[in-house]
This record gives structure tokens, C-alpha cells and sequence, in this order.
């Protein structure tokens, strides 16, 4: 569990993901964590693609666990790139349909 919390986001991201795997109920203890990482990583001019990816990817399968990650997977939907964009709307459909479905109406 410690490198969850420590480590640059790739490391955290891969402890994540594999603590969850083992332990699909430790999906809600991580949100916090994932959406953190995933604002990070959108802030910052040097963010990985497959890091974005990578947690949003995390998000989305946590489901409606993660619905407070919904406005970090909205500022993600408006991303420069096209795979970082898809990815984040498919993490949001997953996250929360209501607020996929009003954006696919707009």
C-alpha cells in the first residue's frame, strides 16, 4: 500500500491499479487519489499521455464509485489530444452517464 502514496505518478498509478485488481472493493479509497493525479498531470505542459490515459482509464472502472472525479474527467473531455479526449469520455461514461449523456446532447 505504501506505493500508493509515494513515487512519481506512473509508479503510483501501476500500485493503484493492482491493489484494485486484488481488491475491487478498495475502488473508493483511490478516487481521491486518482483525480488528484489526474488534475496534476493536466495542469502540468510535460504530462504523459499514457499517465492521463493510465488514470483516467482507473477512474473508469471504478464506475459510479468515482462520481467526484466527474469535473477532473470534464476538464480531461477538453484536452488538446483526441486519444486523451476519448479516453476521458469513456472513463465519464462509465463515472457518471447523466452528465455523458447531456454532454453527447450538446
Amino acid at each position: 500500500m505504501q506505493l500508493t502514496r509515494t513515487g512519481d505518478a506512473d509508479q503510483r498509478l501501476a500500485a493503484i491499479a493492482a491493489v484494485v485488481r486484488i481488491d475491487p472493493r478498495t475502488k473508493e479509497e483511490f478516487v481521491a487519489t486518482l483525480a488528484g493525479l489526474l488534475k496534476q498531470e493536466l495542469a502540468g505542459s510535460t504530462a504523459g499521455l499514457a499517465t492521463l490515459a493510465s488514470a483516467m482509464s482507473l477512474l473508469g472502472e471504478c464506475g459510479p464509485a468515482a462520481r467526484s472525479a466527474t469535473n477532473v474527467l470534464l476538464q480531461a473531455t477538453q484536452h488538446t489530444n483526441a486519444r486523451v479526449r476519448g479516453t476521458a469520455l469513456d472513463a465519464l461514461s462509465k463515472v457518471d452517464p447523466d452528465t455523458f449523456k447531456n454532454l453527447r446532447e450538446r
